[in-house]
């Protein structure tokens, strides 16, 4: 039998990721169906492209400058992108992935959140799984974010099938999950979650915002 081959594709933009370099070049990284493409941002030009994925689009990329690597997941499908050598390492998580994170402390950890409000470790040196960290609740979610917030803990944004936001974080090592807040006020299912960088106010306190966009057209 034969086998089918893809020459020519022109298919949409699924996932991005800006990064400088010490030198302070910007490049952009596009994810278009499995395939990730390197952009020069100051000349619009394609310097490479890599597939990475066979059978599944990419749906995201986060990017640690320092390491230069990159985090790159669609569906349950995950894999760590070398920018040096431009080879990249797969692997697969227990579950869809909906957000994921570089530890700034530890470029050899980052954290994935599922679509069951789970916490996944992956070590990017090797491209295992350490283990799950669970939710206090866990309904149907149809989004989710996450924030490194200390050293060891994660902030986790999750947006429902029913309309509701749940905040929770959780300590990696130690201690148990503590759920924030449960939020509600849009009318149906929440299509995507945002959590800003810690921000400082005028009278000195800090702070993040969070952001929440659903079906019903509000945000």
């Amino acid at each position: 039998h034969g086998s089918l081959r893809k020459d020519l594709c022109d298919v949409p933009i699924t996932a991005l990721a800006t990064y400088r370099t010490d030198s302070d070049q910007t490049y952009v990284l596009s994810g278009e169906d499995g395939v990730v493409v390197l952009y020069d941002a100051s000349a619009g030009a394609v310097l490479k492209r890599l597939p990475v994925f066979s059978r599944q689009p990419i749906h995201g990329i986060c990017v640690h400058s320092s390491s230069k690597r990159a985090l790159i997941w669609g569906s349950a499908c995950v894999a760590v992108l070398s920018l040096d050598a431009w080879t990249v390492r797969r692997s697969e998580a227990p579950d869809w992935i909906f957000d994921g994170a570089f530890d700034e402390h530890d470029p050899t950890r980052a954290v994935l959140v599922t679509a069951h409000n789970e916490i996944v470790t992956l070590r990017t040196e090797t491209s295992t799984f350490e283990n799950s960290l669970i939710s206090p609740s866990r309904p149907m979610l149809y989004t989710a974010t996450l924030k490194w917030t200390g050293p060891q803990e994660v902030l986790v944004a999750a947006g429902t099938v029913f309309g509701d936001v749940l905040v929770w974080k959780r300590r990696l090592v130690t201690g148990v999950p503590q759920m924030l807040f449960s939020l509600s006020g849009h009318e149906v299912s929440i299509f995507g979650v945002d959590i800003s960088s810690l921000m400082t106010l005028e009278d000195g306190s800090s702070v993040r915002l969070l952001a929440s966009c659903s079906d019903d057209r509000t945000i």
